[in-house]
């Protein structure tokens, strides 16, 4: 969430007795305690159809390169006016499983990134210009759809046994003129596959390939 060497993360979770239901949330912290990271997720899985919502918001101070510009009269350059950048993840997921093994998923969300200039520049004078500007709001739809493969099993923490694997597309929109994507579309096409070999007890071999390649007007 930011540059800080040392950060400090919570996370806590609640589910009933058959975790058909689970309520999991957590935050992040910076040394500064400025910048922070905190999602809530709920998810159910009583049905058939698996579904669920996430909430994700970041707040990370003097954003590097977000803000782009000069004031030609001061010589002031707004990559080095102090910042805020906030980001607000919106997602739902559904899952179809066919099988034990095999299903396929779809999440959708809207991420919104918030931008304010604050009156200090270089976090050493002040800089009361600043305050004129609107925030910069971007808006950017994201959708992924994938297919997993997943025959492993889970006997302690970091250990697996089995194959899986998935292939996956996702889609990137840009939902407002601000976007990062400036009226661009992504489109990236990927697989993952991981197979993990039990040798001695929960001594493990894990090999992994996977790859990723990026379409549409704005590839990666």
């Amino acid at each position: 969430n930011n540059d800080n060497a040392v950060n400090f993360t919570f996370r806590v979770g609640v589910s009933d007795i058959m975790e058909d239901v689970k309520i999991i949330g957590g935050l992040r912290l910076g040394t500064s305690l400025d910048d922070k990271d905190a999602f809530l997720t709920f998810q159910n899985y009583r049905k058939r159809v698996d579904w669920g919502l996430t909430y994700y918001r970041s707040n990370v101070t003097n954003y590097d390169g977000f803000f782009r510009g000069v004031d030609t009269s001061l010589g002031v350059d707004f990559n080095l006016i102090d910042n805020v950048v906030i980001t607000n993840l919106y997602q739902v997921n559904i899952a179809y499983p066919f099988n034990e093994v095999k299903s396929l998923r779809l999440t959708i969300g809207l991420r919104k990134d918030i931008g304010v200039l604050r009156p200090e520049y270089a976090s050493s004078f002040l800089y009361p210009d600043a305050l004129k500007f609107k925030d910069s709001v971007s808006s950017t739809v994201l959708a992924r759809l994938e297919y997993v493969h997943d025959n492993t099993i889970h006997p302690a923490d970091n250990i697996w046994n089995g194959l899986r694997w998935k292939v996956y597309t996702e889609l990137f929109v840009p939902a407002n003129a601000a976007s990062a994507l400036k009226n661009k579309n992504t489109i990236n096409v990927g697989f993952d596959a991981r197979h993990y070999l039990k040798i001695y007890r929960n001594f493990i071999w894990a090999v992994r390939g996977a790859g990723d390649f990026s379409f549409g007007d704005a590839r990666l």
